[in-house]
């Protein structure tokens, strides 16, 4: 794994703070080497948003880690390259953190292609392999599909109730392509078409 390490200054863009002195020291950010299923190409904090710049061959994490104190709110940006071998039709974003959270503004949503939206924005404790963690879901869905080798940029903030000290979160990032709709469209009338061939197959025999 390779460490990439950010300063994070403390800033007054915390607006969503309940605690003024909440303030967020530094960060680490934990990914494979560039190659693996996902990737950082670039990475900083500007104007209180922590920014990431990578490419996705796959469903794959991004682990952070956040020195803190309070509950301030983090704002992450994120622009992901498809580096896989189909379009993207919709995406999944999944944050795990050990402790309750919450979406807050700004975000979410999509910057880039801008008829993409987010459907869903749901924070629940986990169950399964995350049991004992909360995880907070965001499904994005096209418009434009997200072509091989095109970007998708969407952003989000996470406020962290009563943390202290040191908090780890996962970024679990799933592509996936469906249908367009004229196509679902069509398979209702592939079944009667291949009923109808049945019945006169068996008429003639």
């Amino acid at each position: 794994m390779k460490n990439l390490v950010i300063l994070l200054t403390a800033a007054g863009i915390f607006a969503f703070c309940s605690n003024s002195q909440a303030q967020i020291t530094d960060a680490w950010w934990d990914t494979p080497a560039s190659g693996g299923p996902i990737w950082c190409t670039t990475q900083n904090y500007t104007g209180g948003i922590l920014y990431w710049t990578g490419g996705q061959n796959a469903a794959a994490s991004l682990t952070g880690r956040a020195d803190l104190t309070g509950d301030p709110t983090l704002t992450l940006t994120t622009t992901v390259n498809n580096a896989t071998s189909f379009a993207w039709n919709s995406y999944q974003v999944q944050v795990i953190l050990g402790g309750s959270f919450s979406f807050v503004p700004p975000g979410p949503s999509v910057t880039t292609p801008s008829d993409w939206t987010v459907t869903s924005a749901t924070v629940a404790a986990g169950s399964g392999p995350y049991a004992g963690d909360y995880v907070g879901t965001l499904d994005l869905t096209a418009g434009t599909s997200i072509a091989i080798g095109d970007d998708l940029d969407f952003v989000y903030s996470i406020n962290f109730a009563n943390f202290s000290d040191t908090i780890e979160f996962t970024q679990i990032m799933t592509p996936s392509s469906v249908p367009e709709p004229s196509v679902l469209a069509l398979l209702p009338m592939g079944g009667m078409l291949l009923a109808m061939l049945r019945r006169n197959g068996r008429k003639s025999a």
